[in-house]
């Protein structure tokens, strides 16, 4: 009998474990042999080495896939545990390529769906800045958000508010209205 530690530090316990540990439960009937425990962020496996290997794979590729997507429903989380071919696995693999940008708080994936931009998002992956120029309605401003909130989710950039310097100078702020104020024109001063 062998004993193994799995870290899940990096997805949320709630989505691996599920609600009043209902996904814990699923992982359990499909190992009936192993003793699993779960401690805060971490699941520990006793059992055959079999066993151990078999469950830390299937638990391997839900952690990825919580990674990327940051939820699995228990139906799909029960699907991914039941199948032990590995056309299964390749379904789960072919089914969530790495073309899904986002994933909305209810589960509802955000993903290029035209070339263009399939083509915006290789091209932002590869520069820091990208203009895109096209008609109205095409899904620039779209895609453009996907990339940010994932962005945001993978912890790629930081959040970062531009602010105003404190302190320095007592000036008021400018504002382009007021080139006018001794002109007699009838726009009003900005309120401070």
């Amino acid at each position: 009998m062998t004993e193994t530690i799995i870290n899940l530090e990096t997805v949320n316990p709630i989505e691996f474990f599920g609600v009043n540990n209902g996904k814990l439960d699923i992982l359990k009937k499909k190992f009936p042999l192993l003793k699993i425990l779960s401690r805060g962020t971490q699941i520990k496996l006793s059992g055959s080495p079999e066993q151990i290997e078999s469950a830390r794979e299937k638990i391997e590729l839900i952690v990825s896939y919580l990674e990327r997507n940051g939820h699995m429903s228990e139906n799909y989380f029960e699907q991914v545990l039941g199948g032990d071919d590995a056309e299964t696995v390749d379904h789960f693999v072919e089914r969530n390529p790495n073309e899904v940008l986002v994933f909305g708080p209810n589960g509802k994936s955000v993903r290029a769906r035209t070339a263009n931009q399939k083509r915006l998002v290789e091209v932002a992956e590869k520069n820091d800045i990208v203009f895109a120029i096209g008609p109205a309605g095409t899904g620039k401003t779209y895609t453009a958000v996907a990339l940010a909130v994932r962005a945001l989710k993978n912890k790629q950039v930081k959040k970062d508010y531009p602010y105003a310097p404190r302190g320095g100078s007592r000036r008021k702020p400018w504002f382009p209205a007021r080139r006018s104020e001794g002109k007699n024109r009838s726009l009003p001063a900005p309120p401070l």
